[in-house]
């Protein structure tokens, strides 16, 4: 197997949808193909954690969205049940 002096690697991460900014804020790679090469440990830079993204606008909006379809189908229902009600009590009088 042969391993050039330089390389590209890709990453990749999903958010199912919504927006996100995905941050790779360590990361090391050795090859102990050569033999004439003592394998070194690093360890990852000290740093602190970045505070929690806010969720995106559009992930905001989604979910209004469906809020607002819940509450207009249950209304939808409930006024539905409730005619039906005071039909069956028209018919009984």
């Amino acid at each position: 197997m042969y391993v050039n002096d330089s390389m590209y690697v890709g990453f990749s991460r999903s958010t199912q949808g919504r927006t996100k900014v995905h941050n790779v804020k360590w990361w090391d790679f050795n090859s102990f193909l050569d033999s004439s090469v003592t394998p070194t440990t690093t360890s990852p830079p000290s740093t602190t954690l970045a505070p929690r993204q806010k969720e995106s606008k559009s992930f905001r909006k989604g979910i209004v969205g469906v809020v607002a379809r819940v509450v207009t189908i249950c209304t939808f229902v409930i006024a539905l049940y409730w005619c039906m009600i005071w039909m069956h009590l028209m018919k009984v009088k």
